[in-house]
C-alpha cells in the first residue's frame, strides 16, 4: 500500500508540476507579448512626441519675426528633442519598411536642421531670410506629413498587434484556466481514488470490528489484495476465527460449569480465605428456600439456619476452615418454609500454588435418603418379622393339622349317645378353625398366603369381627356398627376384609387420644360412570365400608401421601407406614378403591368401595366335601407319604390306613427316592410336602416322574400354592392342599386324584 500511496502522491505532484510549468510558460509567453505591446506603445508615444515636437517647431518658426527673436532658443531645444526622438524611434524599430521611413524622416530632419541653421545664422537680405524660413517650414511640413503617415501606419499595426496580443493573452488565460481546472479535477480524481483505495479496506476493517464488537465472532473479510491491507485482513481473519474458537470453548466450558452447578442435585458453595461467599449455586434455593443472592448478601445466613442441636457440630467444623484436609459432616438446617432438612456437607481446601484461597463445599440434601434409610430399616424389620411369622405359621399349621385331624378321627369313633364328648370335640374344632384363621393372617402378613375370593356378606364378616374390635378400642371411645339393610354380597377374601377394617379402626383409635366416637357402617349403592371413572373403577353396584372417627383429622398437605408405603405421622416405633397402603392395595386387588374425607381437628372418614356381585356373575361353589359318603372315600391303593413333621406324618398315615390305604412313609427326599425305587410297582400315589429336607419336593417330583411318568402326586404345604409357584417349588397342574389339613378333604382329594385316569 505504501508503494501505491507513493505512486499516487508522485503522480499528483508530477501533474501539479506540469501544471506549474505550463502556467509558467503561458505566463512567460503572455508577458513577452505584453512587453512587446508596451514597447510598441512606447514607440507610438515617441512618434506622437515627435509629431508634437515638429508641430511646435513649425509653429515657433512661423511665429519667428527676426533671427534674434527670443523664441529661437526654444526652437533649438525642440529641434534637438526632435532629433533625439527620431533616433530613439530608429533604435526601437526592427522592421525594414519602418526603418526605411524613419531614415527618410531622419534625412528630412537633417535638412530641416540645416534650413533652420541657415535661417538663424544668415544676415543676408530679408528676402533670403524669408526664403530660408519658407524652406524650413516646407521641410518641417514634409517631416510632419511623413511622420503622420508613419504614425498612422504604426497605429494600425499597433492596434492589430494589440488585438492579437490581447487575444493571445485571453487565450492563454483560458488555456491556463482550463489546464488548471483539468489538473484540479485530475488531482481530485487521483485523491478520491487514493482515499477510496485506502478508506475502502479501512471501512471494511472498521465494519468487521463493529460486527465482532456486536458479538459476531468468526466474521471474516474478503480482501484479497497484496498490500498491507491484505496482510492486515488475513491476520484479522485469523484473529476473528481464533476469537470465535476461544469464545466457543469458553462458552462450552461455562455451559458445562453452569449445567454442572445449576442442575446438580447438590448445593455448591465457595468461600474465600476470609470466609466470604464468592459463589453459591442456584440449588441452594431448592434445598433451603433462600436464593443465592440472600446467601451472598448475608454471610451469616448459613450459620443462622443450622438446627440448634447441630450448631456445636457445625462450629467445630468451621474451626478447621484453614486446615489442609477434606472434611465431611452431616447436619440439619431449618429451611425457609420451616421444614427441617438434613445436609451431607463435604468441603475441600482451594489452593493457588501454595497459597490458601478458601474452601469449596458440596451440600447434598439427604433428608429423603435418611427417611428411606429409616424406611429400609423398618422394611427389613418387617421382612424379618414376616419371615418369622411365616415360619411360625408354617410350623403351627403342622400342629393344627395333627390337632384337627386327630380330633376328626376321634369324632368318628364316638357313638351318637356321647353328646358331651361330641360337644367338647366341637369346641376343639372351633378353636382349631380360629387358629387356622390366625395362621392365615400371619401368612398374609408375610405375603405367603394367596387371596382366596369367595362370596361373602359384609354384615356377617363385620358382625363376627365386631367383638374382637371392641377389645382393640379403649373405654373412652364409643364404637358402633351400622350395617345396610339392602346389602349385596361381594366376592372377596374375608380375612383381608377383616385386615382392612382392623387397620382403619386402629388408626382411628390412635387419632383419638382423648376419646371420641367411632362408627363402622356399610352401605349399598350404584356408582355411575363419572364417580367410577374418577377413581379408575368400573360403574355398577358396590358395597361401601365406612369407618368414621372424631379424631385429630389429617392435614390437607399430607392427605395425598397417606397411601404411600412407609408414610406415617406416628412417632418412631409406633407405626410401620404400611397400614393404609395395605388397605389401598387390598381394595384395588378386589377391584375397588378407597376415598377419604378429613378435616383438621374434626375427624376423618374412610370409604372402602368393593364391587358387589351382579346377577348372573359366577361365584365359587360351596364346599360339599363333608357331605360325601364315607364309603366313597375308601381305597386300597398303596401311597408313599413324604412328610418331615412326625405328627403330621402319623396323622395322615393313620387317617389313610383307617380308610384302607397301605401307606409307606419317608421323612426326607433321599429316603423317599429309595423307598419308591424298591416299591415302584406297588405305589400309585405320592403325597409330597413341598418343603422337605435333603431334596425339596419339586426335585423329588422331577426324579420320580422320570422313573414313572404316569405316577400320580398330591402336594401339601403350610405355604400358599401361589407362593410356591412364584418360587418354582410347585409344578402347575398337580393337586394341592394347604395345611392345616382336614382329614375328610384330604381323603376326597386323594380319591379324586386316584380316580383320574387322564
Amino acid at each position: 500500500m505504501r508503494k501505491i500511496i507513493y505512486f499516487w502522491i508522485g503522480s499528483i505532484f508530477a501533474l501539479f508540476s506540469l501544471g506549474v510549468i505550463a502556467a509558467f510558460l503561458y505566463i512567460t509567453l503572455s508577458t513577452n507579448k505584453l512587453n512587446n505591446l508596451i514597447n510598441l506603445h512606447q514607440i507610438d508615444n515617441l512618434r506622437e512626441e515627435l509629431l508634437v515636437t515638429i508641430q511646435t517647431v513649425q509653429n515657433d518658426i512661423f511665429a519667428l519675426r527676426t533671427p534674434f527673436d527670443p523664441k529661437l532658443e526654444t526652437i533649438i531645444k525642440n529641434v534637438e528633442r526632435m532629433d533625439a526622438t527620431i533616433r530613439e524611434c530608429n533604435r526601437c524599430h526592427h522592421r525594414p519598411e519602418i526603418k526605411k521611413r524613419i531614415a527618410f524622416i531622419q534625412g528630412l530632419e537633417d535638412k530641416y536642421k540645416a534650413a533652420i541653421s541657415f535661417y538663424i545664422t544668415t544676415s543676408a537680405k530679408k528676402e533670403l531670410i524669408e526664403q530660408y524660413k519658407t524652406e524650413a517650414l516646407a521641410i518641417g511640413t514634409e517631416i510632419l506629413v511623413h511622420s503622420q503617415r508613419l504614425i498612422s501606419a504604426a497605429s494600425k499595426k499597433i492596434e492589430i498587434t494589440t488585438q492579437e496580443t490581447l487575444h493571445k493573452v485571453e487565450m492563454a488565460k483560458k488555456g491556463l484556466f482550463l489546464l488548471l481546472t483539468f489538473k484540479f479535477f485530475l488531482a481530485l480524481f487521483c485523491a478520491i481514488y487514493l482515499v477510496k483505495r485506502i478508506t475502502r479496506p479501512l471501512d471494511t476493517l472498521v465494519q468487521a470490528v463493529k460486527k465482532i464488537t456486536a458479538g459476531e465472532l468468526g466474521h471474516v473479510i474478503s480482501l484479497s489484495d497484496r498490500t498491507e491491507f491484505g496482510i492486515l485482513a488475513k491476520n484479522f481473519n485469523t484473529m476473528s476465527l481464533t476469537l470465535k474458537e476461544n469464545y466457543e470453548k469458553l462458552v462450552e466450558s461455562e455451559t458445562k460449569f453452569r449445567t454442572l452447578y445449576e442442575y446438580s442435585v447438590g448445593w455448591e458453595l465457595w468461600l474465600n480465605e476470609k470466609k466470604e461467599f464468592i459463589f453459591c449455586s442456584p440449588s441452594c434455593e431448592k434445598i433451603t428456600g433462600y436464593s443465592p443472592e440472600e446467601f451472598m448478601g448475608n454471610p451469616s445466613l448459613l450459620r443462622s439456619i443450622v438446627y440448634p442441636d447441630d450448631r456445636n457440630l457445625y462450629e467445630e467444623h468451621i474451626q478447621g476452615f484453614h486446615l489442609n484436609d477434606e472434611r465431611a459432616i452431616e447436619f440439619r438446617i431449618i429451611a425457609k418454609d420451616g421444614s427441617i432438612k438434613t445436609l451431607s456437607h463435604l468441603c475441600r481446601p482451594i489452593y493457588r500454588g501454595n497459597t490458601f484461597s478458601g474452601r469449596r463445599s458440596s451440600n447434598l440434601d439427604v433428608t429423603e435418603k435418611k427417611k428411606l434409610e429409616a424406611q429400609l430399616i423398618q422394611a427389613q424389620k418387617m421382612e424379618s418379622l414376616g419371615l418369622l411369622a411365616g415360619g411360625v405359621a408354617h410350623d403351627f399349621n403342622n400342629i393344627l393339622t395333627a390337632i384337627s385331624g386327630y380330633t376328626y378321627l376321634l369324632n368318628q369313633t364316638l357313638n351318637p349317645d356321647q353328646e358331651k364328648q361330641k360337644k367338647y370335640i366341637s369346641q376343639i374344632m372351633e378353636a382349631t378353625d380360629r387358629a387356622k384363621v390366625l395362621t392365615g393372617n400371619l401368612l398374609t402378613f408375610s405375603r405367603k398366603q394367596a387371596t382366596e375370593l369367595k362370596m361373602i356378606s359384609l354384615k356377617a364378616v363385620l358382625t363376627n369381627l365386631y367383638s374382637m374390635l371392641k377389645r382393640l378400642i379403649r373405654a373412652d371411645i364409643e364404637v358402633s356398627l351400622q350395617t345396610a339393610e339392602d346389602e349385596r354380597p361381594i366376592l372377596a377374601d374375608p380375612h383381608q376384609i377383616e385386615q382392612v377394617v382392623m387397620n382403619l379402626v386402629t388408626n382411628a383409635r390412635d387419632a383419638m387420644p382423648y376419646g371420641g366416637k367411632l362408627i363402622i357402617a356399610t352401605e349399598s349403592l350404584v356408582l355411575g360412570e363419572e364417580m367410577a371413572g374418577k377413581y379408575g373403577a368400573q360403574p355398577g353396584p358396590y358395597m361401601v365400608i365406612k369407618v368414621s372417627d372424631t379424631g385429630t383429622g389429617i392435614d390437607k398437605e399430607i392427605l395425598p401421601l397417606i397411601f404411600d408405603p412407609f408414610f406415617t405421622t406416628k412417632e418412631v416405633g409406633r407405626g410401620t407406614g404400611l397400614g393404609l397402603s395395605m388397605v389401598y392395595g387390598i381394595a384395588k386387588q378386589h377391584g375397588g378403591f378407597v376415598a377419604v374425607e378429613s378435616e383438621k381437628n374434626k375427624g376423618s372418614t374412610f370409604f372402602i368401595y368393593l364391587p358387589a356381585v351382579k346377577e348372573g356373575q359366577p361365584t365359587q361353589n360351596k364346599d360339599n366335601s363333608l357331605q360325601t359318603d364315607v364309603e366313597e372315600l375308601r381305597g386300597n391303593e398303596s401311597i408313599l407319604l413324604v412328610e418331615d413333621d412326625p405328627a403330621v406324618q402319623m396323622l395322615i398315615k393313620d387317617t389313610l390306613e383307617a380308610y384302607g390305604y397301605p401307606v409307606l412313609t419317608a421323612p426326607n427326599g433321599t429316603c423317599a427316592l429309595e423307598i419308591y425305587q424298591k416299591y415302584k410297582n406297588d405305589i400309585k400315589l405320592v403325597i409330597l410336602d413341598a418343603v422337605i429336607p435333603q431334596k425339596t419336593g419339586i426335585f423329588l417330583f422331577k426324579e420320580l416322574v422320570e422313573i414313572s411318568p404316569s405316577l400320580k402326586f398330591l402336594f401339601i404345604s403350610g405355604y400358599a400354592k401361589d407362593y410356591l409357584s412364584e418360587r418354582q417349588l410347585y409344578p402347575d397342574g398337580v393337586e394341592f392342599l394347604s395345611k392345616p389339613l382336614h382329614p375328610h378333604e384330604l381323603l376326597k382329594v386323594i380319591r379324586r386324584t386316584l380316580n383320574n385316569h387322564a
